[in-house]
């Protein structure tokens, strides 16, 4: 029986997709660099849109001057916003799954019980 214990590698993708984007290295896909400090960049960036300019300043700056421990804890708090925004949909799947499931189990074991039933 699948169980949301057993789901829990599932309901972590959300966070740890954008997470592994930002601390990946650098690597060129074509003529494009692509990585973890480009994607922990962007994201601040995205985050200091969404708040009042003085604030975004001073997050900034601060990010600016951070050391890679730091960035990586700030992104690690940006990644888990972004999987919460994801949550619901990945609990409904969850949930399908899990009904789903349950409900073959459920088929199967009456359809067990009428063939010894028949005997």
């Amino acid at each position: 029986m699948i169980t949301w214990f057993s789901l829990w590698p599932f309901m972590s993708i959300p966070f740890l997709f954008p997470f592994l984007l930002g601390i990946l290295p650098v690597f060129n896909v074509g003529n494009h660099e692509i990585g973890g400090p480009l994607v922990r960049q962007y994201c601040i960036n995205q985050v200091a849109s969404l708040i009042p300019h003085d604030i975004a300043v001073v997050l900034v700056n601060w990010f600016n001057q951070a050391s890679y421990f730091q960035e990586i804890l700030l992104h690690g708090v940006i990644s888990l916003n972004i999987g919460l925004l994801f949550y619901p949909l990945f609990f409904a799947i969850g949930t399908l799954v899990i009904r789903t499931a349950s409900w073959s189990a459920k088929t199967e074991l009456s359809e067990s019980k009428k063939l010894l039933n028949r005997r």
